[in-house]
């Protein structure tokens, strides 16, 4: 027996790596070198155990000893440029595999690897040679097909691109990465349906973020869709654990619930019959609220987002109505109806959510304030309260006005009952918490800032229930692409000081916050309400990087801080001078900053300029009850009708937001481009659907880049409903100039 020596030590070393202890396999391959140092293999496998622990410096330095010592060892040339392609150290990472390449050049693998680190480099034709050499060598490779998919599709050459993945998946069927490109060239040639079948097919291999994210993308934009139930339940949990902000699927949502057969029938009825209360039997027949009740897609949209479209709200309202008169009738609840109670507390959370902007009949109202009164005694006497009156009543009243709500919260309920509990009860009273302790940065002054933050105070804005775990990416155009606009922005990796001028109830700003975990975000708007909203909300998600503060953006000059981007994004048209509100943040962006700004179109907003006028024509406020009196007004005239293709229309605050704020100003692209000049900024780029950018390509094939801000303003001049929520636009502080020698 020979205990020391170093072959031996060398292959337990390789064992112990694969029995995953690698402090043991470190020891054992150095005490081997230690005995034998010139045999390039213990180098070389020393380096990849350091690789796998993440020590990439010392696993570099182990390659090259081994190189040193055989610089004809194959394996160590690849093993040191996938360390460098690891450290983005591309150029150096493509010699290293050319090397490799240069010794086995009839190895399909190493011209594979070489292709990926040529990729990373930017060098795209070569990278297509060498997977084509690749596939020469080795014409089933399915991750050569795929990637060279990748590059082809990096030069718009689609078709081919689409060969490319077909014969990945020919290769390997149960390729997930495959289905998804494939799905991407496919939507990329117009063949959505096809592409759509391309994404459910990645999903159901692999359900990973990234192919959730291609899948709700053309979701959300084709007509024709699947009738299958498993497309559905897709959609379903695309809403409920959200694969994207479930606002943005409310027009897929309700073009699905329209086309449901089981559905059909009753929003048929509902509109028809509308806006007379028929009773449930008439509405829903014997085993309609068990097909509601069954819904899985329904009740993801009541409880995640507000229903969008006439014909579904004015069903639900006439849902509601039948199900108070049979509460009044009979309150107790079925055990084998758990699905109806589900039912049940799913409308009324949607009622909360959009702040019980269905439409009552006085007779409704009294009927409904009659059961409220009845839960109110039950709680004084406390007698027990029938689990669908509750959710009766908190379809009509937000059970947090109840005298003595919170001891709701105290006793035993069904699961859906806890559920609309803490919507209505627990949450509010968090909120309230957390809104005595925001600090105030700046006092509110001025007429028009008092009025704006009342207005938010009765009607906090948006009401959003679920953001996704990180809705933007790197190459997403409104987070900005760092490298290409501002390098040093880019160097300081997500190291960011961020100022969220008007957060309201926080969505944007928590959604940066997530996607820059290293940043510095500081939210403010006038608001307490909007503001305590958005604290509730960052702190169930665990968004540590994120500030939240009271302020007026034309008195942020004395906070002494400044910021490398600055987001205000429907915000200063609100103000009672947009461009003075506009050149004070400016103040406190650094130079080579950027800054994020939404403003109104006047052209966009045509149909909101038209209700308004009626709005002060008919001396309508901005009380709920004027909002849904105004809403019927504006619905029963074919005149008005476009604003019910808006979802701020199918909420109280969102309603107000669209057509009663307190101020308003819209501006043309003339006028902008006029501001951006007087402010001495540089307009970078608009943030539009791909399709309208696709769309203004083609209008405009000469222009060579999205810039042009009198080119979008002949296409919008053909196209007024391109920016019709409002333009989004990022500009750039400049750098001071150099001092003249």
């Amino acid at each position: 027996m020979v205990p020391d020596h170093p072959d031996a030590l060398h292959l337990l070393g390789g064992i112990a790596h694969q029995t995953g202890r690698n402090d043991l396999a470190l020891a054992l391959m150095a005490k081997a070198i230690a005995i034998n140092p010139t045999n390039p293999h213990y180098f070389n496998q020393l380096g990849f155990v350091l690789q796998a622990e993440a020590r990439l410096d010392e696993a570099l330095d182990s390659y090259r000893r081994a190189l040193e010592l055989d610089s004809a060892l194959v394996v160590a040339h690849e093993n040191l440029g996938k360390v460098l392609l690891a450290q983005g150290k591309m150029e150096e990472a493509s010699e290293s595999m050319a090397r490799a390449v240069k010794f086995a050049p009839l190895s399909a693998h190493l011209h594979y690897n070489l292709a990926v680190a040529l990729a990373a480099q930017g060098r795209r034709d070569d990278a297509i040679a060498s997977y084509r050499t690749a596939l020469s060598l080795k014409p089933d490779y399915a991750e050569a097909h795929n990637n060279l998919g990748i590059e082809l599709e990096h030069q718009a050459k689609h078709e081919q691109s689409v060969a490319c993945y077909h014969s990945a998946l020919a290769a390997r069927p149960d390729y997930p990465e495959a289905w998804n490109n494939l799905g991407n060239a496919l939507n990329q040639l117009g063949k959505h349906d096809a592409a759509l079948a391309c994404f459910r097919n990645a999903l159901e291999l692999d359900d990973r973020a990234e192919f959730r994210a291609s899948f709700v993308k053309l979701a959300r934009k084709v007509d024709r869709f699947p009738g299958d139930a498993a497309f559905l339940h897709l959609v379903a949990r695309a809403i409920t654990q959200p694969w994207a902000r479930p606002a943005d699927l409310a027009g897929l949502s309700a073009r699905l619930l329209r086309s449901a057969p089981d559905l059909r029938e009753y929003l048929d009825c509902a509109v028809e019959a509308w806006p007379a209360r028929p009773s449930r039997q008439s509405l829903l027949g014997s085993s309609g609220l068990a097909t509601l009740a069954g819904n899985d897609m329904l009740r993801a949209v009541l409880e995640n987002m507000q229903v969008f479209g006439l014909d579904l709200e004015r069903f639900l309202t006439l849902v509601r109505h039948a199900l108070l008169e049979e509460a009044l009738e009979n309150g107790e609840c079925d055990p084998a109806e758990e699905g109806v109670l589900a039912f049940c507390c799913a409308l009324a959370r949607q009622c909360f959510i959009n702040d019980f902007i269905f439409a009552a009949t006085p007779d409704e109202l009294v009927r409904a304030t009659a059961l409220r009164a009845s839960v109110v005694e039950a709680l004084e006497s406390g007698r027990e309260i029938p689990p669908r009156t509750i959710a009766a009543v908190a379809s009509y009243f937000p059970l947090g006005s109840l005298p003595s709500a919170a001891t709701l919260l105290y006793q035993p309920w069904p699961t859906p009952v806890t559920a609309l509990l803490a919507q209505q009860i627990e949450e509010p009273l968090a909120e309230q918490r957390y809104r005595e302790a925001l600090p105030r940065l700046t006092s509110i002054a001025g007429d028009t800032s008092r009025r704006v933050m009342a207005q938010y105070e009765e009607n906090p804005y948006p009401k959003w229930v679920k953001v996704p775990p990180n809705v933007r990416g790197e190459g997403d155009p409104q987070i900005l692409p760092l490298v290409e606009w501002s390098p040093d922005l880019a160097r300081k990796g997500s190291a960011f000081d961020i100022l969220v001028a008007g957060c309201g109830t926080g969505r944007e700003s928590i959604e940066l916050a997530r996607t820059f975990p290293g940043a510095r975000v500081l939210a403010i708007d006038l608001s307490l309400a909007s503001l305590a909203y958005a604290h509730r909300k960052a702190v169930e998600l665990g968004v540590a990087n994120l500030e939240h503060a009271q302020a007026d953006i034309m008195k942020l000059g004395t906070v002494g801080r400044t910021f490398d981007i600055i987001s205000s994004v429907g915000v200063l048209h609100h103000l009672a001078d947009p461009i003075a509100g506009w050149r004070l943040l400016l103040t406190l962006l650094r130079p080579g900053g950027l800054m994020l700004v939404g403003l109104y179109s006047e052209q966009g907003r045509q149909d909101v300029v038209a209700a308004r006028k009626l709005i002060a024509e008919r001396g309508y406020g901005s009380s709920a009850t004027d909002i849904r009196k105004c809403r019927e007004e504006l619905t029963s005239s074919e005149a008005y009708i476009a604003l019910a293709s808006r979802t701020d229309f199918y909420g109280i605050s969102e309603c107000r937001d669209l057509l009663f704020h307190a101020e308003e100003h819209r501006f043309t692209l003339p006028a902008v481009k006029e501001m951006i000049a007087a402010l001495g900024v540089e307009f970078m780029d608009f943030v539009v659907d791909p399709v309208v950018a696709a769309s203004y390509r083609r209008r405009f094939p000469e222009s060579t880049s999205m810039d042009d801000l009198d080119g979008w303003n002949d296409f919008e001049s053909e196209f007024p409903t391109t920016f019709s929520s409002m333009y989004i636009f990022w500009v750039r502080k400049p750098e001071p100039s150099p001092p003249r020698r």
